[in-house]
């Protein structure tokens, strides 16, 4: 999609929300956008994501209505002490637990109830993931807000457009500060190599800001930070020979066997599988790019440090 005439491109820094969007979604792949501000609402353009977001705040009166279309937007919302302007949000916004008692305007990458949303006339919307593309065009007229980071650092700088944009710049900054320092207190007990799985048929390696989360905690992660979560050869995961394996599989929680990586039999030999050392993550921890990536982090450190 190009730019309309007349339209103002505004740099900013965007969100790359995990490629679920149900308990039964596959993963996705997404792209690198910027949004294109019009007289009407924010577009989306493809580019590359290098700037922050420099509009004025939406917060000019104590009534501000929100509307979250993804459960890692509603989670900074709440830690932003924001949850009273959040008039709705999906049926996945489900953390914390007070999250699911508000109105709800359908799911995340479909069944998005526009007329509902327009019904309640919100002063913005944020949506996330290249999944949105479609819902950010339907909501036309509205003032939108899409996120997309892909490294840990750009979901730092996420919070923060979202603290700009709301008027709770020193929230957002100190919930950054208290991510960082938490991050910076969690060590593996010795370097160790990690492999986090997104998606088991066909299997795909969890990438985006995982690789950078695994790294802060002195392990080595089998793909770069910032790459996409994808496909991969079975040699190459191999060679890097990883001696933990984490699943974190789109919509399942906890609720996925480990044994659907220790019974593939051309898995034998790697180290892992070798000795035993798969885990269950809880995929909310790691896959929404928000606060609870430091509890996302922890977990795994707990099982490496336990497992030693």
């Amino acid at each position: 999609m190009k730019p309309s005439q007349g339209s103002l491109l505004v740099p900013v820094q965007l969100e790359n929300y995990s490629r679920c969007n149900n308990s039964k979604d596959h993963c996705h792949k997404t792209g690198d956008y910027t949004v294109g501000r019009n007289q009407k609402t924010a577009h989306l353009y493809l580019e590359k994501p290098t700037w922050t977001l420099k509009n004025v705040p939406v917060r000019n009166s104590n009534k501000v209505k929100l509307v979250s279309l993804a459960p890692s937007n509603t989670e900074i919302i709440y830690r932003l002490g924001l949850e009273k302007d959040l008039v709705a949000t999906t049926s996945l916004c489900d953390h914390p637990r007070e999250a699911r008692e508000k109105n709800s305007v359908g799911g995340w990458a479909s069944g998005i109830d526009f007329e509902k949303i327009r019904e309640i006339n919100p002063d913005l919307v944020l949506t996330s993931d290249s999944l949105q593309d479609k819902a950010v065009e339907e909501l036309e007229g509205l003032e939108v807000l899409h996120l997309t980071p892909q490294t840990v650092e750009e979901v730092f700088e996420s919070i923060r457009e979202i603290g700009k944009k709301l008027d709770a710049e020193e929230k957002a900054e100190e919930t950054v500060k208290d991510m960082k320092e938490s991050l910076e207190g969690l060590k593996t007990d010795s370097p160790t190599r990690i492999y986090c799985e997104e998606w088991t048929d066909p299997p795909m390696a969890s990438g985006n800001w995982i690789p950078g989360l695994v790294e802060r905690i002195d392990g080595e992660y089998f793909l770069e930070e910032g790459e996409r979560s994808r496909e991969f050869e079975l040699e190459k995961l191999k060679q890097f020979d990883p001696e933990y394996i984490f699943l974190n599989v789109c919509g399942a929680r906890t609720n996925i066997d480990p044994e659907k990586i220790l019974e593939r039999p051309e898995w034998q030999d790697i180290t892992a599988v070798e000795n035993g050392d798969v885990y269950v993550i809880d995929d909310t921890l790691l896959n929404r790019p928000g606060p609870r990536l430091v509890e996302g982090a922890e977990k795994i450190a707990e099982k490496i440090n336990k497992a030693s």
